[in-house]
């Protein structure tokens, strides 16, 4: 995939491929952590998601005392009051709900600006990410992987959430090539892996907001990673929660250390693309390059340009 590629960087990319390749069958393969919303895809498949269940009355009625540790009591009190238990749903057509809930979810405030939520580490939890995997919650997991692959075909139908092919091809390239691609997501798992299937990447590959399933039932409670147990609901794939997630699930690292980054080298990824502050931890640790997709966001964006080991690539988004 030629077009999109901004200056340098396909032949750069193309140069660290062929440099760093693996032939096949060698247990030992060099690992490729990509971020997915606004990374691997066009827009954000989480933002889809939550919209297409509001309009649809499909986010099961819950407990507002207990659907989120950090949702303030009055946010609770203002969602008891404003939104319809409709035989088991929330009710998405009641226009003040379906505001208040939004609110929440894209900016973690309520009607009157004030923070929906409080008493979370911003550094490993961000409580409005979280909050759709936990509307999520109450339905089996067969259930809810149905709606989940549902929502993903009409999005990509609709071009509003849709593979990049200029990642699609990146992606292709690097298995060609002997690396272990993987995903890491502040999104729900169970939404992301129907998408990445869509680009070559299998399920046991893709990382992303974990609920803990009880009975084949999903709870609004996340699983937990390094130091913090299931239920603590104290981490989610979030900033240095990334990390801790890369470093756990893809190279074996338990425990604080989880928190850090690995102390051998060989346990980091040699590649890795992110869009956002949020994935700055995870690309931090990046031995080889890193791919920034531009999308101006300042912590990242400096740390990118100021490319103080020449690791980093930057290109603008394919579709701006």
């Amino acid at each position: 995939m030629m077009s999109g590629w901004n200056g340098k960087n396909l032949a750069v990319l193309n140069e660290f491929i062929k440099k760093n390749r693996t032939e096949s069958g060698v247990s030992k393969r060099s690992v490729a952590v990509l971020d997915w919303d606004n990374t691997v895809v066009f827009n954000d498949i989480g933002d889809y998601f939550f919209k297409w269940m509001m309009e649809d009355n499909l986010f099961k009625y819950p407990d507002w005392k207990k659907i989120s540790p950090f949702l303030t009591d009055k946010a609770a009190v203002i969602l008891s009051n404003n939104c319809v238990n409709n035989n088991g749903f929330i009710d998405g057509s009641v226009k003040r709900c379906n505001e208040i809930l939004t609110g929440i979810y894209a900016e973690g405030t309520l009607p009157d600006k004030t923070p929906a939520f409080s008493g979370y580490n911003s550094n490993l939890f961000q409580p409005s990410y979280a909050f759709l995997a936990e509307l999520m919650s109450g339905y089996t997991i067969i259930n809810i992987r149905l709606l989940c692959e549902q929502a993903v075909k009409e999005a990509v139908r609709e071009k509003a959430v849709f593979i990049y092919p200029q990642m699609k091809w990146l992606i292709e390239i690097l298995q060609e090539n002997g690396f272990d691609v993987w995903i890491i997501s502040a999104s729900p798992q169970i939404l992301v892996e129907p998408f990445a299937k869509l680009a070559g990447i299998s399920e046991k590959n893709v990382i992303g907001i974990r609920n803990i399933v009880e009975n084949g039932i999903l709870k609004p409670d996340f699983k937990g990673c390094g130091p913090h147990k299931d239920g603590e609901n104290a981490l989610i794939t979030y900033k240095a929660g990334k990390r801790c997630w890369m470093n756990e699930v893809i190279f074996g690292i338990t425990g604080e250390k989880a928190l850090f980054p690995a102390e051998d080298i060989s346990k980091r990824p040699l590649f890795g693309a992110g869009d956002s502050d949020t994935d700055l931890e995870f690309l931090q640790d990046v031995t080889g390059l890193r791919l920034l997709i531009d999308r101006g966001k300042p912590e990242v964006t400096k740390e990118a340009r100021k490319n103080s080991d020449g690791k980093w690539i930057i290109n603008e988004p394919f579709i701006h």
